[in-house]
């Protein structure tokens, strides 16, 4: 019996402006490519590679700030569009100095020019990855023997992995059992609307900070009753490094409907603070 290989670690970066600028314009939400692409990537890596992202960063502008809800990135923020690459690569050289024990570096951009980033990489022993519009161009100039070149087109278009997006169903649709369920959609759709799948963690962060302290539900709860009348669904999805879980609103459900009308119009929740037991909207 051979020897379980301990998988290789990985940090990834990513340089928002740069990749934003080469996602295919196809009206898929450039969220959702770009999740896909981290999927993708990360799939690839384990299996042909054994190596594992353990940690990942996005950078980018103000304007970038919608996403920070990418699963397993933590968001950087840099105030002017120049300093985003020079602020990354400067991070990956601390992060190269400092965590002997992350042996890949996976930079994500698109036209941006990084050879010199790569080569010095490369002289401290680590095996680079670099995914680009086109990575020949932007690694010219330098000459590289250990870093892995991926066009950015080649993983979008790499085989979907098992299990990162099932397709589910919703259950029956019924009415809504309280007043305070109303208020919960008001908050999923104030807060996340403009998404198609909502994360479940800061959703379930933002009703509990929205709603306080409720003697009778918990935001998981809550939840769960939404499910039970087909107002909502939850789905798992693959992620960096761990798997997550997201919310998808059903647009079939009358009362999701009443309530985006409510919300076009300038309502707001009343955020009722308990339950009747013989309440009954219906």
């Amino acid at each position: 019996m051979q020897p379980v290989q301990t998988p290789h670690r990985a940090l990834v970066y990513i340089d928002m402006p740069e990749l934003l600028n080469v996602l295919p314009r196809n009206g898929e939400h450039p969220l959702h490519q770009i999740r896909g692409l981290l999927n993708r990537l990360s799939t690839f890596l384990q299996r042909k590679y054994n190596t594992e992202i353990v940690q990942g960063f996005a950078y980018g502008t103000p304007e970038d700030a919608q996403y920070h809800l990418l699963p397993g990135m933590e968001l950087r923020l840099l105030e002017r569009p120049e300093l985003v690459s020079r602020t990354m690569e400067l991070d990956i050289l601390e992060h190269a100095l400092l965590r002997p024990n992350i042996e890949r570096y996976v930079l994500i951009t698109g036209q941006g020019q990084h050879g010199p980033l790569f080569q010095r990489l490369e002289q401290w022993g680590k095996m680079p990855v670099l995914l680009a519009e086109d990575p020949e161009r932007a690694s010219e100039g330098v000459s590289l023997k250990m870093t892995l070149l991926l066009p950015v087109q080649d993983v979008l278009s790499m085989h979907q992995p098992v299990g990162s997006a099932s397709a589910g169903t919703f259950k029956p649709i019924a009415p809504l059992p309280y007043p305070l369920h109303r208020d919960v959609l008001y908050i999923i759709e104030q807060g996340f609307g403009k998404y198609e799948e909502i994360y479940l963690t800061p959703l379930l962060r933002k009703l509990s900070d929205e709603l306080g302290d409720l003697e009778e539900h918990t935001p998981k709860s809550l939840i769960n009753d939404l499910i039970e009348v087909g107002a909502v669904r939850l789905e798992k999805r693959s992620g960096i490094p761990h798997d997550y879980t997201v919310l998808i609103v059903n647009d079939e459900h009358p009362e999701v409907q009443e309530v985006r009308e409510e919300l076009a119009q300038g309502a707001g929740p009343p955020y009722h603070e308990s339950d009747s037991d013989s309440y009954s909207p219906y």
